[in-house]
């Protein structure tokens, strides 16, 4: 299951890192503006935490709204 997270202030941080630790997709898309800053450092935080939390970790990445394409489900936060 693809599942993209809009806006990656604590909220959207948040859900994110549930969603690892829970196992709950094979691929979290990080939606931002500006993939390149904030979103991308959060991505790398998940995904190198993943390998702990999760016996089978999803693919974690930053992204624009284009990037979201084809997600089984969109969370926007705010």
């Amino acid at each position: 299951m693809k599942i993209s997270i809009t806006g990656i202030g604590r909220t959207g941080t948040a859900t994110a890192f549930a969603m690892v630790t829970r196992g709950l997709a094979d691929e979290v898309v990080l939606v931002s503006r500006d993939p390149e800053k904030v979103a991308l450092g959060h991505a790398r935080d998940l995904q190198h935490a993943s390998v702990f939390l999760n016996p089978r970790p999803a693919k974690i990445r930053s992204g624009t709204i284009d990037d979201a394409a084809g997600s089984d489900l969109i969370i926007v936060t705010n």
